[in-house]
Protein backbone atom coordinates (compact mmCIF):
# COMPACT_ATOMS: atom_id res chain seq x y z
CA UNK A 1 0.00 0.00 0.00
CA UNK A 2 1.16 3.53 -0.75
CA UNK A 3 1.00 4.53 2.93
CA UNK A 4 3.53 1.88 3.89
CA UNK A 5 5.80 2.86 1.01
CA UNK A 6 5.75 6.53 2.01
CA UNK A 7 6.72 5.55 5.54
CA UNK A 8 9.60 3.42 4.21
CA UNK A 9 11.05 6.45 2.43
CA UNK A 10 10.10 9.45 4.60
CA UNK A 11 9.69 7.80 8.01
CA UNK A 12 6.67 7.69 10.32
CA UNK A 13 4.19 10.54 9.68
CA UNK A 14 3.07 12.96 12.35
CA UNK A 15 -0.58 12.54 11.46
CA UNK A 16 -2.77 9.77 10.07
CA UNK A 17 -5.01 11.67 7.68
CA UNK A 18 -6.30 9.77 4.69
CA UNK A 19 -5.22 12.30 2.05
CA UNK A 20 -2.87 14.86 3.68
CA UNK A 21 0.10 13.43 5.55
CA UNK A 22 2.97 15.22 7.30
CA UNK A 23 6.54 13.88 7.31
CA UNK A 24 9.94 15.14 8.35
CA UNK A 25 11.53 16.69 5.27
CA UNK A 26 14.62 14.82 4.00
CA UNK A 27 15.78 17.97 2.17
CA UNK A 28 15.77 19.96 5.42
CA UNK A 29 17.78 17.16 7.02
CA UNK A 30 20.49 17.62 4.38
CA UNK A 31 21.12 21.10 5.78
CA UNK A 32 21.29 19.71 9.32
CA UNK A 33 24.04 17.13 8.82
CA UNK A 34 21.49 14.49 7.93
CA UNK A 35 19.58 14.83 11.21
CA UNK A 36 15.80 15.34 11.09
CA UNK A 37 14.49 18.56 12.65
CA UNK A 38 11.26 16.81 13.79
CA UNK A 39 9.15 19.69 12.45
CA UNK A 40 7.10 17.54 10.03
CA UNK A 41 7.01 20.34 7.45
CA UNK A 42 6.75 18.07 4.41
CA UNK A 43 3.08 17.66 3.48
CA UNK A 44 2.12 14.94 1.04
CA UNK A 45 -1.28 15.12 -0.66
CA UNK A 46 -2.58 11.85 -2.11
CA UNK A 47 -6.19 12.84 -2.69
CA UNK A 48 -8.04 11.74 -5.83
CA UNK A 49 -8.54 14.03 -8.79
CA UNK A 50 -11.66 14.10 -10.97
CA UNK A 51 -10.23 11.30 -13.11
CA UNK A 52 -10.02 8.97 -10.15
CA UNK A 53 -6.23 9.05 -9.91
CA UNK A 54 -4.04 10.30 -7.08
CA UNK A 55 -2.85 13.90 -7.26
CA UNK A 56 0.39 12.87 -5.53
CA UNK A 57 1.90 16.29 -4.78
CA UNK A 58 3.99 17.46 -1.86
CA UNK A 59 5.46 20.60 -0.37
CA UNK A 60 7.81 21.46 2.49
CA UNK A 61 6.67 24.61 4.27
CA UNK A 62 10.20 25.28 5.51
CA UNK A 63 12.67 24.74 2.66
CA UNK A 64 10.20 25.02 -0.24
CA UNK A 65 10.77 21.54 -1.66
CA UNK A 66 7.66 20.88 -3.75
CA UNK A 67 6.20 19.33 -6.85
CA UNK A 68 4.82 16.01 -8.07
CA UNK A 69 5.41 13.38 -5.43
CA UNK A 70 7.24 11.06 -7.84
CA UNK A 71 10.00 13.58 -8.64
CA UNK A 72 10.57 14.29 -4.94
CA UNK A 73 10.18 10.63 -4.03
CA UNK A 74 12.82 9.38 -6.46
CA UNK A 75 15.48 11.70 -4.96
CA UNK A 76 15.39 9.69 -1.73
CA UNK A 77 14.02 6.26 -2.68
CA UNK A 78 15.82 3.13 -3.83
CA UNK A 79 15.25 1.66 -7.30
CA UNK A 80 13.05 -1.03 -5.77
CA UNK A 81 10.95 1.56 -3.94
CA UNK A 82 10.59 3.65 -7.11
CA UNK A 83 9.40 0.60 -9.06
CA UNK A 84 6.91 -0.21 -6.33
CA UNK A 85 5.69 3.41 -6.30
CA UNK A 86 4.89 3.26 -10.03
CA UNK A 87 2.64 0.25 -9.40
CA UNK A 88 0.32 2.51 -7.42
CA UNK A 89 -0.41 4.80 -10.35
CA UNK A 90 -3.70 3.02 -11.02
CA UNK A 91 -4.53 2.12 -7.42
CA UNK A 92 -8.19 1.99 -6.29
CA UNK A 93 -9.61 4.87 -4.31
CA UNK A 94 -8.19 6.16 -1.05
CA UNK A 95 -11.39 5.03 0.65
CA UNK A 96 -10.57 1.44 -0.25
CA UNK A 97 -7.16 1.89 1.31
CA UNK A 98 -8.53 3.33 4.52
CA UNK A 99 -10.91 0.45 5.07
CA UNK A 100 -7.89 -1.82 5.40
CA UNK A 101 -6.58 0.38 8.19
CA UNK A 102 -9.68 0.38 10.37
CA UNK A 103 -8.92 -0.51 13.96
CA UNK A 104 -10.92 -3.41 15.30
CA UNK A 105 -8.79 -4.42 18.25
CA UNK A 106 -6.28 -3.10 20.71
CA UNK A 107 -2.57 -3.83 20.23
CA UNK A 108 -1.79 -7.46 21.06
CA UNK A 109 0.67 -6.23 23.72
CA UNK A 110 -2.06 -4.23 25.51
CA UNK A 111 -2.30 -4.66 29.30
CA UNK A 112 -5.34 -3.17 31.03
CA UNK A 113 -4.66 -1.32 34.28
CA UNK A 114 -7.40 -3.50 35.70
CA UNK A 115 -5.07 -6.48 35.16
CA UNK A 116 -1.78 -4.81 36.10
CA UNK A 117 0.76 -6.38 38.45
CA UNK A 118 1.27 -3.98 41.36
CA UNK A 119 4.52 -5.74 42.21
CA UNK A 120 5.96 -4.98 38.79
CA UNK A 121 7.88 -1.65 38.91
CA UNK A 122 7.30 -0.88 35.22
CA UNK A 123 3.55 -1.50 35.60
CA UNK A 124 3.59 0.90 38.52
CA UNK A 125 5.60 3.47 36.53
CA UNK A 126 2.84 3.51 33.91
CA UNK A 127 0.15 3.67 36.59
CA UNK A 128 1.88 6.50 38.48
CA UNK A 129 2.13 8.49 35.25
CA UNK A 130 -1.62 8.54 34.68
CA UNK A 131 -2.30 9.18 38.37
CA UNK A 132 0.03 12.19 38.15
CA UNK A 133 -2.14 13.33 35.26
CA UNK A 134 -5.04 13.17 37.75
CA UNK A 135 -6.97 10.33 36.11
CA UNK A 136 -9.40 8.77 38.55
CA UNK A 137 -9.62 5.00 39.01
CA UNK A 138 -13.26 5.23 37.91
CA UNK A 139 -12.26 6.83 34.59
CA UNK A 140 -9.40 4.36 34.08
CA UNK A 141 -11.84 1.49 34.44
CA UNK A 142 -14.68 3.09 32.46
CA UNK A 143 -12.46 3.87 29.46
CA UNK A 144 -10.48 0.61 29.73
CA UNK A 145 -7.15 2.45 29.80
CA UNK A 146 -3.99 0.37 29.69
CA UNK A 147 -0.41 0.29 28.47
CA UNK A 148 2.12 -1.61 26.37
CA UNK A 149 5.59 -2.73 27.40
CA UNK A 150 6.52 -4.32 24.05
CA UNK A 151 5.92 -3.82 20.35
CA UNK A 152 5.38 -0.64 18.34
CA UNK A 153 3.70 1.07 21.30
CA UNK A 154 6.36 0.05 23.85
CA UNK A 155 6.29 2.14 27.05
CA UNK A 156 3.06 3.88 26.09
CA UNK A 157 -0.29 4.48 27.72
CA UNK A 158 -3.10 3.20 25.48
CA UNK A 159 -6.42 5.06 25.57
CA UNK A 160 -9.18 3.33 23.57
CA UNK A 161 -12.12 4.95 21.81
CA UNK A 162 -15.46 3.16 21.57
CA UNK A 163 -18.30 3.93 19.18
CA UNK A 164 -22.03 3.89 19.74
CA UNK A 165 -21.96 0.11 19.26
CA UNK A 166 -19.44 -0.19 22.16
CA UNK A 167 -16.83 -1.55 19.74
CA UNK A 168 -13.34 -0.11 19.64
CA UNK A 169 -12.80 2.21 16.66
CA UNK A 170 -9.57 4.06 17.53
CA UNK A 171 -7.03 4.63 20.26
CA UNK A 172 -4.45 7.23 21.23
CA UNK A 173 -1.12 6.49 22.86
CA UNK A 174 1.22 8.56 24.99
CA UNK A 175 4.65 7.65 26.30
CA UNK A 176 5.01 7.43 30.06
CA UNK A 177 8.81 7.85 29.87
CA UNK A 178 10.07 11.32 30.82
CA UNK A 179 13.13 11.12 28.58
CA UNK A 180 11.15 10.88 25.32
CA UNK A 181 11.38 13.71 22.79
CA UNK A 182 8.14 15.70 23.08
CA UNK A 183 7.65 15.45 19.31
CA UNK A 184 7.57 11.67 19.67
CA UNK A 185 5.34 11.62 22.76
CA UNK A 186 2.20 10.62 20.87
CA UNK A 187 1.64 7.89 18.32
CA UNK A 188 -1.66 7.21 16.55
CA UNK A 189 -2.66 4.02 14.77
CA UNK A 190 -3.04 3.90 11.00
CA UNK A 191 -6.71 4.85 10.75
CA UNK A 192 -8.65 7.86 9.57
CA UNK A 193 -9.65 9.79 12.69
CA UNK A 194 -12.07 11.82 10.54
CA UNK A 195 -14.30 8.75 10.40
CA UNK A 196 -14.77 8.46 14.17
CA UNK A 197 -15.86 10.60 17.10
CA UNK A 198 -13.63 9.72 20.03
CA UNK A 199 -15.58 7.73 22.64
CA UNK A 200 -18.90 8.75 21.12
CA UNK A 201 -20.63 6.21 23.34
CA UNK A 202 -20.09 8.67 26.23
CA UNK A 203 -21.65 11.70 24.51
CA UNK A 204 -25.21 12.92 25.04
CA UNK A 205 -25.78 15.30 22.12
CA UNK A 206 -28.91 16.72 23.71
CA UNK A 207 -26.95 18.17 26.64
CA UNK A 208 -24.17 20.76 26.91
CA UNK A 209 -21.00 19.49 25.21
CA UNK A 210 -17.41 20.51 25.95
CA UNK A 211 -14.92 20.61 23.07
CA UNK A 212 -11.28 19.89 23.92
CA UNK A 213 -8.16 19.14 21.88
CA UNK A 214 -6.80 15.92 23.34
CA UNK A 215 -7.63 13.07 25.66
CA UNK A 216 -5.88 14.44 28.74
CA UNK A 217 -7.97 17.61 28.48
CA UNK A 218 -11.01 15.33 28.35
CA UNK A 219 -10.00 13.82 31.70
CA UNK A 220 -10.38 17.25 33.28
CA UNK A 221 -14.01 17.55 32.15
CA UNK A 222 -14.93 13.88 31.54
CA UNK A 223 -18.65 14.57 31.21
CA UNK A 224 -20.05 14.97 27.69
CA UNK A 225 -16.70 15.93 26.23
CA UNK A 226 -15.83 15.93 22.52
CA UNK A 227 -12.15 15.22 21.85
CA UNK A 228 -10.97 16.75 18.55
CA UNK A 229 -7.65 14.87 18.51
CA UNK A 230 -6.19 18.14 17.28
CA UNK A 231 -7.45 21.69 16.73
CA UNK A 232 -9.74 21.15 13.75
CA UNK A 233 -13.50 20.62 13.94
CA UNK A 234 -14.07 17.74 11.52
CA UNK A 235 -17.21 17.36 9.42
CA UNK A 236 -18.51 14.30 11.28
CA UNK A 237 -18.54 16.22 14.58
CA UNK A 238 -19.92 19.34 12.92
CA UNK A 239 -22.86 17.42 11.43
CA UNK A 240 -23.82 16.08 14.88
CA UNK A 241 -23.70 19.55 16.42
CA UNK A 242 -25.86 20.95 13.63
CA UNK A 243 -28.36 18.12 14.00
CA UNK A 244 -28.80 18.30 17.79
CA UNK A 245 -27.85 21.98 18.42
CA UNK A 246 -26.62 21.52 22.01
CA UNK A 247 -25.05 24.25 24.12
CA UNK A 248 -21.33 24.23 23.32
CA UNK A 249 -18.33 25.21 25.46
CA UNK A 250 -15.07 25.44 23.49
CA UNK A 251 -12.12 24.63 25.74
CA UNK A 252 -9.14 24.55 23.37
CA UNK A 253 -5.63 25.50 24.49
CA UNK A 254 -4.71 29.22 24.81
CA UNK A 255 -2.70 29.17 21.57
CA UNK A 256 -5.83 28.19 19.64
CA UNK A 257 -7.99 31.22 20.43
CA UNK A 258 -7.17 32.81 17.06
CA UNK A 259 -6.24 31.11 13.80
CA UNK A 260 -2.60 30.08 13.86
CA UNK A 261 -0.37 31.00 10.95
CA UNK A 262 0.84 27.44 10.40
CA UNK A 263 -2.76 26.33 9.87
CA UNK A 264 -3.57 28.84 7.14
CA UNK A 265 -3.85 26.13 4.49
CA UNK A 266 -6.49 24.22 6.44
CA UNK A 267 -10.06 24.16 5.15
CA UNK A 268 -11.58 23.18 8.50
CA UNK A 269 -12.11 25.58 11.43
CA UNK A 270 -9.09 25.16 13.69
CA UNK A 271 -9.28 27.90 16.31
CA UNK A 272 -11.73 28.66 19.07
CA UNK A 273 -13.00 31.78 17.32
CA UNK A 274 -13.34 30.03 13.96
CA UNK A 275 -15.24 27.12 15.50
CA UNK A 276 -17.50 29.50 17.40
CA UNK A 277 -18.22 31.57 14.26
CA UNK A 278 -18.94 28.45 12.20
CA UNK A 279 -21.37 27.04 14.76
CA UNK A 280 -23.21 30.33 15.22
CA UNK A 281 -23.54 30.73 11.46
CA UNK A 282 -25.00 27.23 11.24
CA UNK A 283 -27.79 27.89 13.72
CA UNK A 284 -26.40 27.05 17.15
CA UNK A 285 -27.40 29.77 19.57
CA UNK A 286 -25.35 29.15 22.72
CA UNK A 287 -21.63 28.79 22.00
CA UNK A 288 -19.07 29.89 24.59
CA UNK A 289 -15.26 30.02 24.73
CA UNK A 290 -13.37 29.14 27.90
CA UNK A 291 -10.41 31.46 28.47
CA UNK A 292 -7.46 31.00 30.81
CA UNK A 293 -5.38 33.28 33.02
CA UNK A 294 -2.07 31.94 31.72
CA UNK A 295 -0.61 29.93 28.84
CA UNK A 296 -1.24 26.57 30.49
CA UNK A 297 -3.72 24.26 28.82
CA UNK A 298 -6.77 22.83 30.52
CA UNK A 299 -5.05 19.74 31.96
CA UNK A 300 -2.03 21.74 33.13
CA UNK A 301 -4.33 24.14 34.99
CA UNK A 302 -6.04 21.20 36.64
CA UNK A 303 -2.73 19.58 37.65
CA UNK A 304 -1.46 22.82 39.20
CA UNK A 305 -4.59 24.11 40.85
CA UNK A 306 -7.12 21.27 41.00
CA UNK A 307 -10.52 20.69 39.42
CA UNK A 308 -12.26 23.27 41.59
CA UNK A 309 -10.06 25.92 39.97
CA UNK A 310 -11.29 24.78 36.54
CA UNK A 311 -14.90 24.98 37.64
CA UNK A 312 -14.28 28.47 39.07
CA UNK A 313 -12.75 29.53 35.75
CA UNK A 314 -15.76 28.19 33.92
CA UNK A 315 -18.10 30.21 36.13
CA UNK A 316 -16.09 33.42 35.89
CA UNK A 317 -14.51 33.50 32.46
CA UNK A 318 -16.86 31.93 29.93
CA UNK A 319 -17.32 34.52 27.21
CA UNK A 320 -19.74 34.70 24.32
Amino acid sequence: MIYNLLEDVFGHPKNNASTQMQFNCPECAKYNYGVSDDKYNLEVNISLNNKGKYNKVCKCWKCGLSGPLFFVFRKYASKKQIAEFLRYENEPTVLTQIKKYKIFSLPKEFISFQNMDKNNPIHMEAYNYIKNRKLSDFLIKKDNIGFCLEGYYKDRIIIPSYGLDNKINFYVTRTFKNNTDKNQAYKLPQADKKEIIFNERNINWNSTVYIVEAYFEYTTIPINTIVLLGKSLQDNILSKLIKYKPNVVIMLNPDAIEKRQDFNHSKTPNSSLEIMERLLNLGLTNVLIQTYENNDDLNENMQKYGKNHIFDLMKMNLKQ
